[in-house]
């Protein structure tokens, strides 16, 4: 099953809608298909999708084909890391754990206990 190459939606649109957004909170991006962006077909994530159910995702980051190290160091790494390593958080469970709750920030106070 290939979605890349057409604008018809996955089975499981609403999950990786969901799990999309969860990825846009951490860097800002527009989550959406990638026929939004340009049509593919036989792609990774859609071979990984249609055969094995795998959320695959592709972020697309920089602003040019090729970036050089400095610029990815400086900047696309900086953007994108908390968004990749939530992704990292949910792989096994990326259908149902974007759906929350969540603890994005966590505070510890001095105290004692009992």
């Amino acid at each position: 099953m290939a979605v890349g190459w057409t604008n018809t939606n996955a089975p499981n649109y609403t999950q990786l809608q969901t799990l999309g957004r969860k990825f846009a909170f951490f860097n800002n991006h527009t989550p959406q298909k990638s026929y939004a962006l340009y049509a593919t077909s036989g792609t990774t994530q859609d071979h990984a999708y249609g055969v094995f159910g795998v959320a695959g995702y592709c972020f697309e980051m920089g602003t040019s084909f090729f970036q050089s190290c400095s610029t990815f160091e400086s900047t696309i790494y900086p953007a994108n890391f908390r968004a990749l390593f939530y992704a990292a958080k949910v792989v096994r469970t990326p259908y149902i754990t974007p759906l929350g709750p969540d603890a994005v920030n966590l505070a510890l106070s001095a105290g004692t206990t009992p």
